[in-house]
């Protein structure tokens, strides 16, 4: 199916695109707000707050505002809103989900006539849970009159291994003074990060619905935040130490950082095997990842290193969570199902064997018949 979807219509809507508020922020205007949808280890407030001091607009300026919504806080964000309309400057609602009343009342209608005499430099920014984890849905002029933004990982240990690896950039790799040790201990932290993440598509055993617990027994939250942790730890630990602290890595990253979301002792002996077979010494010599892909050379610079990960990076199989080839049989199975249930969902809705179309061009010509005679 992605092989046919990039052959019809292009392999950008196959791709999927790293969570980028600068970007989405050129598409904005005074009456059009950014919504972003809350996903784990998205720090919405650290990323508009970044913005804002590359452009500045800042707290310390008065010319950014946050609030956090919740009880008794709804007249304090309408006023920062109003100001910042009137005068100029960014203001941020966090968690309007919490104020449902509030946010499906006021807000709404504010949003209506946002452009309304809104100044030049002034912008909105609202985040929330998504919609089905909520108990009441969000306005839905809301969103329509919004950019949504989430920052959900990709699906495939490739793009997930990417998008890990870009969390870090060449001026956070060439901050350690053992450059060389430090980069290819981020480059093995990203893809336990990435098989992490995507070893749950072959089954959560407490997934509502679940037939097979083959990828996790339970499901956990495992962000680019814990990525990013251990990223500064293993930095801190590699300029403290004249020897790679393996032992105390292995440690941090399986029983604080990673571990610290893993409740159930089956899964957490998986990472800790994960971590002893891809942190150790054998690590700096060149190790193979999984068959016939190896690390790269901690010689490559950040972006090289992207790179290599586009042109030598397999198929990825289940050799590459170290499972059998059979254990994708029941997730193919699963996405097949998926698929066929999802065609059938778009397929035009019959009513005693005829079409809605044409069951509505039966009706019109029956009206229209008497005044035609």
């Amino acid at each position: 199916m992605k092989k046919f979807v990039t052959n019809m219509i292009g392999a950008k809507y196959v791709t999927s695109q790293p969570y980028d508020l600068e970007r989405s922020f050129q598409d904005s205007a005074p009456g059009i707000p950014i919504f972003v949808f809350l996903s784990p280890g998205v720090d919405v407030a650290a990323s508009v707050e970044q913005l804002g001091s590359k452009l500045g607009f800042t707290s310390d300026a008065g010319r950014y505002v946050s609030v956090s919504l919740g009880q008794g806080q709804e007249s304090i964000a309408m006023n920062a809103l109003t100001n910042a309309h009137k005068n100029g400057g960014w203001v941020l609602l966090q968690n309007v989900h919490l104020t449902i009343d509030w946010t499906s009342g006021p807000l709404e209608k504010r949003v209506d006539k946002l452009s309304e005499g809104a100044h030049s430099d002034f912008r909105l920014f609202l985040s929330a849970e998504p919609p089905p984890a909520l108990e009441r849905p969000l306005p839905i002029s809301l969103l329509q009159n919004s950019i949504k933004l989430t920052n959900e990982p990709p699906e495939g240990l490739r793009p997930n291994l990417r998008r890990a690896y870009s969390q870090f950039n060449e001026e956070i790799l060439e901050s350690c003074a053992k450059q060389a040790e430090f980069r290819t201990i981020i480059f093995a932290l990203c893809y336990f990060h990435a098989a992490l993440l995507e070893r749950k598509k072959f089954g959560v055993g407490n997934l509502p619905g679940a037939t097979s617990g083959i990828g996790w027994n339970m499901n956990y939250p495992f962000n680019t935040g814990d990525l990013l942790c251990c990223g500064q730890c293993t930095a801190n630990y590699l300029e403290n130490n004249v020897k790679v602290p393996w032992d105390d890595l292995r440690y941090i990253f399986g029983e604080i950082m990673y571990g610290g979301h893993i409740v159930e002792d089956w899964d957490r002996r998986l990472a800790n095997a994960y971590l002893f077979k891809y942190f150790n010494e054998t690590l700096m010599e060149g190790m193979e990842m999984f068959p016939a892909f190896m690390a790269p050379s901690n010689s490559l610079n950040h972006k090289q290193v992207l790179e290599y990960i586009d042109e030598n990076m397999p198929p990825e199989t289940p050799l590459a969570f170290g499972l059998h080839p059979n254990a994708e049989i029941g997730f193919k199975l699963r996405e097949a199902e998926t698929f066929c249930n999802s065609l059938v969902q778009l397929q035009p809705r019959e009513s005693g064997g005829v079409c809605p179309f044409h069951y509505a061009i039966s009706i019109l010509a029956a009206i229209c018949s008497p005044q035609c005679a």
